[in-house]
């Protein structure tokens, strides 16, 4: 549906998370719009038409070049993002693979410079894109979290769903 001015839309993106032997895998922006430098997990916006699994298992393949089945993904976090702008709510999906096909390494060569596997403690000393260490904080617990983020006042609102 297009935009007639008077409904709001937010963004929607989903983050894959790669866990093995409890380190997560994480690529390294360059040549971006946006946070070149920064640290992030396999992530993307979702496209018109395409479900959030759909998102999330194309978004795996093209930055990190592993295959995902759709009953391999567990949903585990929803983050709803206030953001400074005016109209800038973003809702972020946060997915677990717990299996997939192949090795992951940099698949867009153009996008990312490095990759590593990081132990959770590792991942707060680098510079990772401040959303996912949010996301990522929720990857345990049972259930579906969900939290409302508000960057324009500071404000963070959690609950959790079982």
């Amino acid at each position: 549906m297009p935009y007639d001015g008077e409904t709001f839309l937010a963004g929607l993106a989903v983050y894959v998370v790669l866990r093995e032997n409890d380190k997560f895998f994480a690529l390294r922006r360059k040549n971006s719009s946006w946070k070149n430098g920064y640290y992030s997990l396999p992530a993307g916006r979702v496209e018109e038409k395409e479900t959030f699994a759909e998102a999330a298992i194309r978004e795996a393949y093209e930055e990190s070049g592993v295959r995902i089945k759709p009953e391999d993904l567990r949903l585990y976090s929803v983050i709803n993002r206030r953001k400074e702008k005016p109209d800038t709510d973003w809702l972020d999906m946060f997915f677990e693979a717990t299996q997939w096909e192949g090795t992951p390494h940099i698949h867009e060569k153009d996008k990312f410079d490095h990759v590593g596997w990081f132990e959770k403690d590792q991942l707060n000393q680098l510079p990772l894109i401040e959303n996912q260490l949010d996301g990522l904080s929720d990857i345990d617990k049972s259930g579906i979290s969900y939290r409302f983020v508000d960057l324009t006042e500071v404000q963070v609102q959690n609950a959790s769903y079982r």
